[in-house]
């Protein structure tokens, strides 16, 4: 297939139209002390008395990645109106990741709780003697380094290259502009790597993350720096939705910091995330 420069603008623009959903945008406040009610990234987390807290099938107990305060963010639907959304993980070298079954919640957890208690304390949440990542004793057994504060924003998001679904989306593109029929081929064999490269600069334009769709998200579509691990998996196809993606950050990734400068990815399925029904998650993290 022989492109102009003009046409993958054009294919670009269509791609990026019809793929735009409205998705949640996380950025580090690193001069900011979060509360232990406050959306953050690491360190002690809130926690509900009356539940019992996640530990693994050892009985090791789960520490906190991310919490995310929906009382104060007031999000669209699917995401839940209210409550407390949080993500544990294991505390060993790879960060709660069973490559075999990364959709067992044993090395992580994802916990919803419906209401949030404003009473509770730090000091509250000390005394129940809770795992706090931001302390030395779990070293690099996190990607975070600290506990930060983060902002939230809604934004646009839209496909990019590594999507699992971007080929067919490019092909009915193309063939809703130009008429073209591709039958079976795929991207790569179709087009060189000059323009593959232009079309994926296009897609990313005025995206201030170094790669499509990084940094910290809910909803939207997601980054990765191998590839998506649904794309060869059928058992994992039914994960369509992105629920929360956390990427490595910092000038020196020194805030958070996925093995060699990677993301993490926990995936929903849509239906689910829209009865807050948090029990079938699909935990990913690659780097370089």
């Amino acid at each position: 297939m022989e492109l102009t420069m003009e046409q993958v603008k054009e294919i670009a623009a269509a791609i990026k139209k019809k793929t735009a959903v409205d998705a949640y945008s996380f950025t580090i406040c690193p001069d900011k002390k979060p509360d232990i009610l406050d959306s953050k990234f690491g360190g002690l987390p809130y926690w509900d008395k009356s539940k019992e807290y996640p530990v693994d099938s050892n009985g090791s107990p789960l520490i906190l990645l991310a919490q995310i305060n929906f009382d104060k963010i007031h999000p669209d639907a699917p995401l839940p109106e209210q409550g407390m959304l949080q993500f544990f993980i294991g505390g060993d070298d790879v960060f709660g990741l069973d490559f075999d079954h990364p959709n067992v919640q044993d090395t992580f957890r994802v916990v919803y709780h419906e209401t949030i208690d404003p009473s509770v304390s730090r000091e509250d949440m000390e005394k129940l003697n809770l795992p706090d990542s931001a302390k030395k004793e779990w070293g690099d057994s996190t990607p975070v380094y600290g506990e930060w504060a983060v902002t939230c924003e809604k934004q646009t998001s839209s496909m990019n290259i590594i999507d699992k679904c971007f080929e067919q989306m490019f092909f009915s593109v193309v063939k809703e502009l130009y008429g073209w029929e591709v039958g079976e081929a795929s991207l790569y064999d179709e087009l060189d790597d000059e323009i593959i490269d232009a079309l994926e600069e296009e897609l990313n334009e005025n995206n201030d993350k170094p790669d499509s769709n990084g940094g910290h998200w809910m909803l939207g579509y997601p980054c990765f720096t191998q590839e998506d691990p649904r794309l060869y998996e059928e058992r994992y196809a039914k994960y369509d939705t992105l629920l929360f993606q956390m990427d490595s950050d910092g000038s020196e990734c020194d805030y958070v910091l996925w093995g060699d400068v990677g993301v993490g990815n926990f995936f929903i399925n849509h239906e689910a995330l829209e009865r807050k029904d948090f029990s079938d998650i699909l935990y990913n993290w690659d780097c370089c």
